[in-house]
């Protein structure tokens, strides 16, 4: 297999070799420009050259992306293709060798949105019926194998299988048999990726398909976007409650519990990827100066996003909260992988829509933390979090710290690569379709806390480099 070194070699010259035969046949090259070639010329061999430097462009692609990053960045799980055309991808090369009629073309109607949503639809099925796991890391399976443990004919194993290996989801390994790739056998190594999967190419692509209808009828017209989340996408898709309410996610989710855990997974697998660094993110905050301190973790599922500090930080206690139906995960999760630190953690069922209850053993919170809680809710609710939270900051010093992404304005993000814009832009998206909410700016964060009492402040915004989630420090004045 050729190195990243090699293969930026062989994009340099076939881009040099197209250009060339452009020029020989007195053609225009490809622009960025309004006005630039609309289609590249219809003779087979600049045709075949494009064809092949679009190949090495795309392995360059991957390689540069990496098995980590790979469901993250290049397969676009993150958002559904399903109502409209998806934002020119932020690969330059690949843009500049498609010319704006084909762009526009491919992007709305035909070819790139056919692999987006294609792209999507082949992991997904691969994930439900457990491709991954069912093909050894070593040694391989062949169609035969793989048709009998997912009980799929082997002719379909065969045709799904034919698609991702355009992805280098898997490889074939002669006629009859297949092996894993860099990608397919990150997957099986790690299996709560299965989660990650399942959550964006089953709920947020159903977000997708309902996204427009939301729009159209609850937004068009009005000055501001709607403020309910049963207003969003994936309201519009899902069938109406028995009492004839609309379901949104948190809903579906009471009824079907197996979202729950399902989308606590999900929400773990984010620290694995390179691009979202939530170690560092929360390693740069000063837990040490807390002292001897008690941290609430609220929402906090399973605890795992505190285990990490408390290892650090053996001065702090940690309580963790979250909805009643979340303490089996947390004991399970305390009881195993977080066994050496399960002592200086309290579990404390607690809806965050309401006031701040007492906590478990007279304790008073010194920081009450909250990761990708807010951005889950549209901003009146945010606000209603906050708020419960404003009567419970009682022991001098008291805080609030929140982990979430937070989106530079536009006029100030110029000097961050596309891809981490694209990035930012792909969270709120997300978040605009599934719970009809927001990632937010220093401004419109400024807005939600003093919204929620004029007497809390920001007192701290951390960003680090190279991380997509940022931490925003509250406290009373």
């Amino acid at each position: 297999m050729a190195s990243l070194q090699e293969l930026g070699a062989e994009v340099a010259k076939l881009c040099e070799a197209l250009g060339s035969q452009l020029k020989a046949g007195n053609h225009p090259e490809p622009s960025f420009a309004v006005d630039g070639p609309e289609r590249y010329p219809h003779d087979p061999a600049i045709q075949m050259s494009r064809f092949q430097l679009l190949d090495k462009i795309r392995d360059l692609l991957y390689l540069t992306t990496g098995p980590a990053d790979f469901a993250f960045m290049e397969v676009p799980l993150f958002v559904s293709r399903s109502n409209g055309p998806p934002s020119q991808a932020p690969h330059s090369i690949i843009a500049l060798h498609s010319p704006p009629s084909e762009r526009v073309k491919e992007t709305n109607t035909t070819k790139h949105f056919q692999k987006a949503q294609h792209d999507v639809i082949n992991l997904n099925v691969l994930n439900e019926f457990d491709f991954f796991g069912i093909v050894p890391v070593e040694g391989g399976a062949s169609y035969a194998e793989i048709a009998e443990a997912t009980r799929l004919p082997e002719e379909l194993v065969r045709r799904l299988l034919r698609y991702s290996f355009t992805m280098r989801v898997f490889a074939p390994d002669g006629p009859d048999r297949v092996a894993h790739t860099p990608f397919s056998a990150y997957v099986a190594r790690n299996p709560m990726l299965k989660s990650w999967i399942g959550h964006n190419g089953d709920e947020c692509r159903t977000a997708g398909l309902g996204f427009v209808r939301a729009l159209r009828e609850f937004t068009v017209g009005k000055p501001e976007v709607s403020q309910e989340i049963d207003e969003g996408g994936f309201s519009m898709i899902m069938p109406r409650r028995k009492d004839g309410s609309r379901t949104d996610f948190w809903k579906a989710a009471e009824d079907e519990p197996w979202r729950v855990k399902r989308f606590a997974e999900a929400m773990q697998v984010t620290g694995m990827s390179a691009m979202v660094s939530i170690d560092v993110v929360i390693d740069s905050f000063d837990w040490a100066g807390l002292g001897n301190a008690t941290v609430v973790d609220v929402g906090g599922s399973d605890g795992h996003i505190m285990v990490p500090v408390a290892r650090k930080h053996p001065s702090l206690d940690f309580v963790v909260q979250d909805l009643p139906r979340l303490e089996p995960d947390f004991k399970k999760f305390m009881a195993g992988a977080a066994s050496d630190v399960a002592p200086r953690f309290a579990w404390q069922a607690h809806d965050f829509f309401k006031p701040q209850p007492a906590l478990p053993g007279g304790k008073e919170a010194d920081l009450y933390f909250l990761k990708h809680v807010l951005h889950d809710w549209p901003e009146k609710y945010a606000v209603k979090i906050l708020q419960g939270l404003v009567p419970a900051l009682k022991k001098p010093g008291a805080r609030i710290l929140l982990c979430d992404s937070l989106i530079p304005p536009l006029e100030e993000a110029g000097h961050l690569p596309k891809v981490a814009q694209k990035g930012m832009a792909m969270a709120d998206m997300q978040m605009m379709m599934m719970f009809n909410a927001q990632e937010r700016t220093p401004d419109i964060y400024a807005r939600v806390v003093a919204k929620a009492d004029p007497r809390l402040k920001i007192k701290n915004m951390i960003s680090i480099p190279g991380a997509l989630m940022s931490l925003i420090e509250l406290a009373l004045e």
